[in-house]
């Protein structure tokens, strides 16, 4: 998927305007279409109603879009403001199935919470934690009587699911934000945002 061209028969066209560099790359792509072997490389159209393109994102499930100034150069080596990323974020409530163990700075804690919906592994999130909750919740789960693991974790089928982690018996719910989901309902990037109020009486 090709959305940029920085050189074309030896021109820098990093210094002209985005719009430029779009129109040489389409042109540039066109060329390549007769030969052998490169018809796999596909020219990334953009639209310039960033509105449509995220409500079509949105019922695409995508995780987010680019949006860029027409006239910018292309930046190296740091993050320009005239690009800048929007991610689709979205909530859920998930039970708290377990967690692991923590490391570094957080060897006195835990590494992340690993959760579940309706008893099915649906990820774990380690991000998103002041130092308050996870001492809060830390002096929770330690608390909290071990059992038997509810599922094992595999890594590269994602049904039964197995890495080392410690399953307790808590009814604590925690909310977290996240992009998408994989096939295997499985979140990406979550990261931690409260624990549910209703949860040990917990004020957020």
């Amino acid at each position: 998927m090709a959305f940029d061209i920085l050189e074309w028969n030896g021109d820098d066209l990093r210094n002209k305007p985005y719009l430029f560099r779009k129109k040489a790359l389409k042109q540039f792509i066109r060329g390549l279409e007769t030969l052998r072997g490169l018809k796999h490389i596909r020219y990334v159209e953009h639209s310039e109603s960033p509105r449509q393109l995220f409500e079509d994102l949105i019922e695409r499930g995508g995780e987010g879009i680019i949006l860029k100034r027409l006239d910018s150069s292309y930046s190296e080596d740091y993050r320009s403001h005239n690009w800048l990323k929007v991610k689709l974020e979205q909530k859920a409530v998930c039970e708290v199935a377990g967690y692991t163990e923590g490391n570094n700075s957080r060897s006195k804690s835990f590494g992340a919470l690993v959760l579940m919906q309706n008893g099915k592994y649906v990820g774990k999130v380690g991000g998103g934690f002041s130092d308050h909750e996870l001492e809060e919740i830390t002096a929770h789960l330690k608390g909290c009587p071990i059992i038997p693991k509810p599922f094992q974790i595999d890594a590269e089928t994602k049904e039964s699911v197995y890495f080392p982690y410690t399953a307790v018996k808590t009814k604590m719910k925690v909310l977290i934000r996240y992009h998408k989901r994989t096939e295997n309902n499985v979140f990406r990037f979550p990261s931690f945002l409260k624990i549910v109020p209703s949860f040990f009486g917990v004020k957020t």
